[in-house]
């Protein structure tokens, strides 16, 4: 009996000490957890100033990179749809120039304080690089980018430029903007890289006009609503053939027939019967052309005229792709503004300008 109570006494001490240590090392547990929550907040603390823009305060080329494939992802996954707008801040380098840094990363913060007020709570606002913002639009489909570019256009250009020191007014800022819906299987430096395409014709058809997906040749600073993007007729295209230019000009509005985004049912039939009556344009227009040429006995016309099959044969086969039932319309609609027209009729074209006296 006595050496039962004894060992039983001793699992008591033992059941104590066990205890003992048990609540010990839950409170070192605790104390140790709390330190690792810390640390971890200060982690990622430490981690979110690494991805915040130290000039604008909105997010940063490396948030961008580490978000926007995380976004595409829970896009595809879900179904919905997922815009960008890439913006360029027009004549910065100007503003730079003339007035110094200090005045430049006051535009640079204007520019991003306008993008944050005019975003959703669930968008992301990043500066991708010099004078240059992206914003995320999850949710959002290329007609609301659309529209979403146009209130940042808008807002940005509503305000007026001053000099803190002086108050002297610098005049008002104007941006160019390109807009793109993600595609399926797209990786996100091809989304970013469409978006700057559209975002390069908006700049080079006119400062401060903003695209959806298209350039315009709005005289520069003239306010025109992101809806109805439109390639506009300027003299200094004109070759002085008097058909030709008739012809070019036709060109600007049929490829404006494209833009509008009809929503009605018959969209498709209606996008197909504007696309074949606008190739068929352009063949009739690339013949008179090279006709023209040879008569006036032109160098280059038969260069001239492998350009125009090479045109012809990439617009049918996107004619094609999008007859097939492919997701190719923006590619179409880029292929038409850039190549066709910004680079060949208002680049190549100019070459053989001087037969007319131009």
């Amino acid at each position: 009996m006595a050496e039962f109570q004894a060992t039983m006494g001793g699992l008591l001490q033992t059941t104590e000490h066990l205890q003992a240590l048990n609540a010990t090392l839950k409170t070192r547990l605790a104390g140790a957890s709390e330190q690792i929550s810390r640390l971890q907040e200060r982690l990622d603390r430490v981690q979110l100033d690494n991805m915040i823009d130290s000039v604008t305060g909105v997010g940063n080329r490396r948030l961008l990179e580490t978000c926007l494939p995380r976004m595409i992802a829970k896009a595809e996954q879900s179904g919905e749809p997922l815009s960008l707008l890439l913006i360029d801040l027009d004549s910065f380098k100007e503003f730079n120039d003339r007035h110094g840094h200090v005045i430049g990363d006051d535009i640079l913060r204007l520019a991003a304080s306008a993008l944050k007020q005019n975003s959703r709570q669930d968008d992301l606002v990043c500066r991708y690089g010099g004078d240059e913002f992206v914003v995320l639009l999850p949710r959002t489909s290329l007609e609301g980018a659309v529209l979403a570019g146009n209130k940042v256009r808008s807002a940005i250009s509503a305000r007026e430029l001053r000099k803190r020191s002086t108050n002297e007014s610098l005049g008002r800022l104007s941006v160019s903007i390109g807009a793109a819906q993600h595609k399926t299987g797209e990786l996100a430096e091809a989304l970013i890289d469409r978006a700057d395409q559209w975002m390069y014709l908006a700049k080079e058809a006119g400062r401060g006009s903003a695209e959806e997906p298209s350039p315009a040749g709005d005289a520069p600073r003239q306010k025109r609503s992101i809806r109805s993007p439109r390639l506009v007729w300027q003299p200094a295209y004109e070759c002085g053939e008097v058909l030709i230019d008739r012809q070019h000009r036709q060109m600007f509005d049929l490829v404006n027939e494209l833009f509008p985004l009809p929503v009605a049912e018959d969209r498709d039939r209606r996008i197909m019967a504007t696309i074949d009556k606008l190739m068929a344009h352009i063949a009739e227009h690339f013949r008179y052309e090279e006709s023209v040429l040879q008569a006036r006995g032109y160098a280059g016309t038969e260069e001239h005229r492998m350009i125009h099959a090479q045109l012809l044969g990439e617009a049918r086969r996107l004619r094609q792709s999008l007859a097939d039932g492919q997701d190719v319309l923006d590619d179409f609609r880029l292929f038409l503004c850039r190549t066709t027209v910004v680079e060949h009729m208002l680049g190549t074209d100019r070459e053989f300008f001087s037969l007319f006296g131009r």
